[in-house]
């Protein structure tokens, strides 16, 4: 949930602008998830690079004459990119974080500080959300396809052979 202006800041006398501090107190509480969030997601992301470098040279070296080559090898790469594009948005959406606080805590002295920053943030927000729900929906509808085509195959393989 975003700042309100409504929260108490200072003790009366003091010029800060609420605003800024509101913006600045949420950033704070919101950077150190974040932080935690994309370490953990940066390791994640190294190990699939590990992953999909062995699964791409093991399905050329089967060669793309194979059927189960052709259709696992653009998949493995697809996943591999709407995973990175995930990571994007969430590289940017720490960076529009980092912005927004920054521009806040400069601003907490000052009368003219405005929610342009904040109008800034949610159209960056916007747009991450796209970049977020876009990858994760072509993870789960990909890696479901490749779940029910290998256990159809399966299941027609094992009956075939019995």
């Amino acid at each position: 949930m975003l700042p309100s202006h409504s929260e108490p800041s200072a003790p009366p006398g003091t010029e800060i602008n609420d605003l800024a501090l509101s913006i600045t107190r949420w950033c704070a509480g919101s950077l150190a998830n974040a932080t935690l969030q994309i370490g953990l997601s940066c390791f994640l992301h190294g190990t699939l690079t590990s992953m999909v470098m062995v699964a791409t040279f093991l399905l050329l070296r089967k060669g793309l004459q194979n059927i189960s080559v052709q259709i696992l090898f653009p998949s493995t790469l697809l996943l591999y990119m709407s995973t990175t594009l995930y990571m994007v948005a969430e590289i940017w959406y720490i960076y529009s974080l980092h912005l927004m606080a920054s521009g806040s805590a400069d601003g907490i002295k000052s009368a003219s500080y405005g929610t342009s920053g904040l109008v800034a943030f949610e159209a960056a927000l916007h747009k991450q959300s796209w970049m977020f729900t876009s990858a994760v929906g072509v993870n789960v509808i990909l890696g479901d396809g490749i779940v029910w085509w290998c256990n159809g195959s399966f299941i027609i393989l094992s009956y075939l052979h019995s």
